[in-house]
């Protein structure tokens, strides 16, 4: 069973073999979000009230038991 804090090791896809501690888990749709695997980068456009530029986060990626 995944839980919190727990390292885990990535089998396939573009971080393979990469290793991480997990964040978050979401148990309805078996997916989980692990510190440093599966970033992304989101280009957001300048507003009056926020600066623009590129911004990297974490996306949840599916796992199974």
């Amino acid at each position: 069973m995944i839980k919190k804090g727990l390292k885990v090791k990535v089998l396939s896809g573009k971080d393979k073999n990469k290793e991480g501690e997990v964040i978050e888990i979401d148990r309805k749709t078996f997916r989980a979000k692990v510190k440093e695997i599966n970033m992304v980068k989101k280009h957001v456009k300048t507003t009056k009230e926020k600066k623009g530029g590129i911004f990297q986060g974490k996306v949840l990626f599916i796992y199974q038991i």
